[in-house]
């Protein structure tokens, strides 16, 4: 995880609430509340707490951009507006099916790794020729065996001659684009489960303040009918 990674995991964490005013999405939308009618349905709550606590960032004093360039917190802003859409619980299944999914892909390409170097090794005794320890391995291959899951990288388009990389289409810059946008997705995946994990995550604290979260909550869906 980078340090932008991190900063936004960390902004977004103490955002994602910001301004609740005790009813969820759907209340808001079938009563046709401002905030509903501002943001089009669609996540009316999340995208009100990010704006809001952006217009907060343009203070001086509350502006800690300073620092950063403008590519940072170009990314900085996109993640923290990715994480915070995450905590709708309209994209809870959605988001919970691709984190299994990566989870699933990661072990298959981890078992695979191991069955291979298992069968390296009875092949080749050592395993110091050829191939390469079973650290090296580690090193230059895992990622790109590791499937499409979580930890796992593409294979770079372009990487070798004949690859039909050089053509004058822009195929080549379009398939960059898309391997650096198929990662940000799996660095970003991962946060936002931790950052939904924290959210509702009131049922692994001590029993006293579980059941004061419980009774809020239960609370506040009666208030809503």
């Amino acid at each position: 995880m980078t340090g932008i990674e991190l900063l936004a995991l960390v902004v977004a964490a103490i955002i994602h609430d910001a301004g609740h005013p005790g009813v969820d999405n759907t209340y808001l939308i079938t009563h046709s509340d401002p905030l509903a009618i501002d943001f089009n349905d669609r996540s009316p709550l999340e995208n009100y707490h990010l704006a809001s606590s952006f217009h907060l960032m343009r203070v001086p004093a509350l502006d800690f951009s300073h620092p950063l360039s403008a590519g940072d917190w170009t990314d900085l802003r996109r993640d923290i507006i990715d994480l915070v859409l995450a905590t709708d619980m309209a994209r809870s299944i959605s988001i919970t099916e691709r984190f299994k999914v990566a989870m699933l892909l990661g072990k298959a390409g981890r078992d695979s790794m191991l069955d291979e170097e298992n069968e390296g090794g009875g092949r080749q005794g050592d395993g110091d020729s050829q191939s390469g320890s079973s650290e090296d391995r580690h090193q230059g291959g895992f990622e790109h065996r590791g499937g499409e899951g979580y930890g796992s990288e593409p294979e770079s388009a372009g990487s070798g001659p004949g690859d039909g990389s050089d053509g004058e289409d822009g195929s080549s810059s379009a398939q960059t684009t898309e391997d650096e946008e198929t990662l940000r997705e799996r660095a970003l995946l991962p946060r936002q489960v931790l950052l939904k994990c924290a959210d509702i995550g009131h049922v692994w604290k001590p029993t006293h303040l579980h059941l004061k979260w419980s009774y809020r909550v239960q609370e506040e869906f009666m208030r809503q009918g």
